[in-house]
């Protein structure tokens, strides 16, 4: 009729009315039972203190929190058990469930002491191999993650025969060793928990837990500041664990972490493994960018160039940093000076910016105006190689040519108002005219008598005047401008030194803040020159100008 109660009432009855009956043994064991089905079917009401007098015959009296009535009845009857019948066949397991009900109440020092004396008083019980995991569990619930790991490390040394207890110690030590670590983390100790979570993984046979540990402990050396340590462990995550869904994201931080190391290379061997390795990950391509980035700083510049162009190639999700790559490959040609190439560059950045644009995506315009810029330098550095010599007449259009389609491009690239490349747009515009004005000084001298000479570079001193006094007047709007913006780089520098030398030509005299007077906007040379700029010496050896 299950009433289990009553039930455990008459057992208890036959146990202290009939000492020496021959059923009290079964009695004392079934009055246990009836308890414990009374505590499957009770609800917890209001927790109470319960006083436990002569725990295991110590003579001690312990103090515990019980959720309802039916605990004490049960742990006192099998208290009661233990010192009554301590030969019964019946006190392996009355052992064991006693330790049961006083781990389920929180109690896991009582458990294990109970646990203990299962072990030490009944050593051929066939629950001693569970005695010992269970005594492990009671150690990692009382933070003793040591004990926890030398009672399942017994069990796995003792008991090597018992497969499944054995898979179940090394758990129980992975649980140990992982809480214990997650304990230095918690207190702020970053090198002893990652040391210790990369023990874990070392030792580890579950790969699930290797895996975890690997992560936690590259995450815990970063945080550290053992930098190299967890580049070195998110790569082994790598080697170890290749199908791992964290790969991706291991990878990424070893190559940030590389970055900051200055690690180019290695970090671009990272970014570039993530993508081989998880080629749709959302990582791939900030990595591949990254990676181009990482080459170009360590002076690989062929690898750079062809990292770029598979960024470009694959990715274009991105118009900011689509416009960056295009920028950075042209500037790579540029720097090794195949100007062709660099220049389908600078075009296809600008004209993918004015795309974006129409399309009414946000985008900046400092890689343009940097694309702009850079178009300019290749064209100056056309017009520069052009000098005033045979045939005369062919080089001077060419160099007007030139002229005008040099001031063009570094117009252009100040129009975008970015401040660096307006700077430096603004003082090559004074460099294009110091140029013409070089142009025509350094042209070939006939052999004619010294004072004609003389009075012939005077006559040319005064017709190159006016390019100087532009580039003067560019580089002195470049500065007045830069300061009033509060810009100051190495374009405003050299303009400034640029002031100073024509100053002293011409004659100008700085003022204090270094700002000398508007003399007038800077302009193109008038596309038809006339006879003024050009030099006509005769075999005569008059050397005038005309």
């Amino acid at each position: 009729i299950k009433d289990f109660a009553n039930a455990a009432k008459a057992y208890h009855q036959v146990v202290a009315n009939f000492p020496t009956s021959e059923f009290k043994a079964d009695a004392a064991y079934n009055r246990i039972l009836a308890h414990l089905e009374e505590l499957n079917t009770a609800s917890n009401t209001d927790t109470t203190t319960f006083y436990l007098a002569d725990f295991l015959g110590s003579g001690k009296t312990d103090t515990l929190r019980v959720p309802n009535s039916i605990y004490p009845k049960t742990l006192v009857a099998c208290n009661d058990f233990i010192k009554l019948l301590p030969a019964s066949e019946k006190m392996p397991d009355i052992l064991m469930k006693y330790g049961e009900s006083l781990f389920s109440l929180q109690q896991p020092a009582m458990a294990q002491r109970v646990y203990s004396k299962l072990i030490k008083d009944l050593p051929a019980s066939s629950f001693v191999v569970q005695a010992h995991l269970l005594n492990a569990q009671c150690a990692i619930q009382m933070e003793q993650f040591l004990d926890a790991e030398k009672w399942a490390r017994t069990v796995v040394e003792k008991y090597p025969d018992s497969t499944r207890q054995v898979e179940r110690a090394y758990r129980l030590i992975n649980s140990a060793k992982f809480k214990l670590a997650e304990g230095f983390k918690k207190k702020g100790d970053a090198v002893a928990a990652a040391q210790a979570f990369d023990n874990i993984a070392l030792s580890s046979n579950d790969s699930t837990i290797s895996e975890l540990a690997l992560v936690e402990a590259a995450l815990q050396y970063e945080q550290g500041g053992s930098k190299d340590k967890a580049i070195d462990t998110y790569e082994k995550l790598y080697y170890k664990f290749p199908n791992s869904k964290r790969i991706d994201e291991a990878l990424f931080k070893a190559a940030m972490l590389c970055e900051a190391s200055n690690n180019w290379t290695r970090a671009a061997q990272n970014y570039l493994a993530l993508v081989s390795l998880r080629a749709n990950s959302p990582y791939a391509a900030k990595a591949v960018f990254a990676s181009a980035q990482c080459y170009e700083n360590a002076g690989l510049l062929e690898n750079a160039l062809k990292t770029y162009d598979r960024y470009l190639a694959t990715y274009k999700s991105d118009p900011g940093q689509y416009l960056e790559a295009l920028c950075r490959a042209g500037e790579i040609c540029y720097k090794r000076k195949d100007y062709q190439v660099a220049a389908n560059y600078f075009k296809n950045t600008i004209e993918s910016h004015q795309r974006y644009v129409r399309e009414s995506q946000p985008v900046d315009v400092y890689m343009p105006a940097q694309a702009q810029f850079l178009l300019g330098e290749i064209n100056y550095e056309t017009y520069r190689r052009v000098n005033l010599e045979a045939p005369l007449d062919k080089n001077l259009k060419r160099k007007q040519v030139l002229f005008n389609e040099v001031l063009a491009d570094y117009k252009e690239a100040a129009s975008y108002q970015v401040a660096d490349w307006t700077t430096a747009a603004s003082f090559k515009i004074g460099a294009t005219f110091e140029e013409f004005a070089r142009f025509f000084w350094e042209s070939p001298r006939q052999q004619i008598a010294e004072d004609l000479l003389a009075k012939y570079e005077e006559q040319l001193q005064q017709k190159i005047r006016p390019f100087k006094e532009k580039a003067f007047a560019a580089y002195q709007s470049n500065v007045k401008q830069a300061e009033e913006n509060g810009v100051n780089n190495q374009w405003v520098e050299q303009s400034r030194q640029r002031m100073a030398v024509l100053g002293g030509e011409l004659g100008l005299a700085a003022p204090a803040h270094g700002v000398m007077p508007t003399s007038g906007a800077v302009e193109e040379k008038p596309k038809d020159t006339g006879e003024e700029g050009t030099i006509n010496q005769s075999k005569s050896g008059n050397g005038e100008l005309r």
